[in-house]
């Protein structure tokens, strides 16, 4: 038995662990702390409300969020699996929700880096990530437009003022989702970054990829109307335009961030604009809030779980 080597390698394993360690309290950190921060900016607001905790109510926010996030790692499992990178679902999990934490560093970009390096630390091609995340981003802003447009019929407020911009979103989103199209470009965007990778989409894979990003908006958005009804009684009439509003403020606000490199609040600022047609001004900047408050604990929440309850298998999680 060769005793150095297993010694050695030994300490390359206890080096690497380490540094998965050291980098998912990096994505980890700056998320708490911002819970922190924005708890302290807006805690006259919150204290501005005559409270009355509904746990009913909190309990089914926090699910419709979490039924949201397991949409959108399903999508990404498709996703990936479609670019030929055939991954155990835990491990992508792990590495979703890890990397999604820092979209709250200001900038929008940093997720997509944080995922580029996790899955290089799984033999994954940086081009690989990339090309997924770019899908990823178009499909939510396409299945993101058509969940505002289908809550249309059942709203009951005018949003005219946002048809034009929601519709060139969809017209772009729609026509960057063509095959032909986009496997155009993702052969440019492989040839620019030196990739030999064979990577491309079809009709056919993009359906259920759509249907599970539709499903995120409308779950998310339920649980933001159910988030609200711990301040303020709605009628079940409206939830389908909370889903569709949480849908126009959620797809605008990661354009922006993602291609103006915005800091965080641009959603919880144009959702609380938003809200006004359904109940008062402070209680719409407080439902916000609040809501930001659930996304962002529920993201927290499953990034530890996945992180300290992964299974291991030989060199993996299985």
């Amino acid at each position: 038995m060769n005793w150095p080597q297993l010694w050695q390698d030994w300490q390359d394993r206890l080096q690497q662990r380490r540094w998965r360690i050291a980098l998912s309290l990096l994505l980890l950190g700056p998320a708490l702390l911002l819970i922190a921060w924005r708890t302290y900016q807006n805690w006259e607001v919150l204290q501005q409300h005559d409270w009355t905790l509904r746990p009913a109510c909190w309990a089914a926010a926090f699910l419709g969020h979490a039924l949201s996030l397991f949409c959108l790692m399903g999508g990404w499992q498709l996703m990936l699996t479609q670019l030929g990178q055939r991954r155990p679902f835990l491990l992508n999990a792990r590495i979703y929700c890890l990397s999604n934490l820092a979209k709250r560093i200001p900038g929008g970009i940093w997720y997509i880096a944080g995922r580029v390096h996790l899955y290089r630390e799984q033999d994954v091609n940086a081009a690989v990530s990339l090309s997924a995340s770019a899908l990823e981003l178009v499909l939510l802003a396409g299945s993101g437009m058509v969940t505002f447009f289908l809550s249309l019929p059942f709203s009951q407020s005018s949003w005219s003022a946002y048809l034009g911009l929601a519709l060139a979103v969809l017209l772009g989103a729609l026509f960057l989702l063509q095959p032909p199209v986009f496997n155009r470009l993702l052969r440019f965007l492989l040839h620019r970054l030196g990739s030999q990778d064979q990577l491309e989409i079809s009709y056919r894979s993009l359906g259920p990829m759509f249907l599970l990003y539709l499903g995120c908006w409308i779950t998310a958005g339920a649980g933001l109307y159910l988030a609200i009804l711990s301040l303020y009684e709605l009628p079940w009439s409206v939830l389908p335009d909370i889903i569709g509003l949480w849908a126009l403020s959620g797809t605008l606000s990661m354009l922006a961030a993602t291609f103006f490199l915005l800091g965080t609040g641009v959603r919880e600022i144009a959702l609380s604009f938003l809200l006004v047609a359904h109940m008062p001004q402070p209680l719409a900047v407080v439902a916000a809030v609040l809501f930001w408050f659930v996304v962002t604990i529920g993201e927290v929440f499953w990034g530890l779980f996945f992180l300290l309850g992964r299974r291991r298998g030989p060199g993996e999680m299985t």
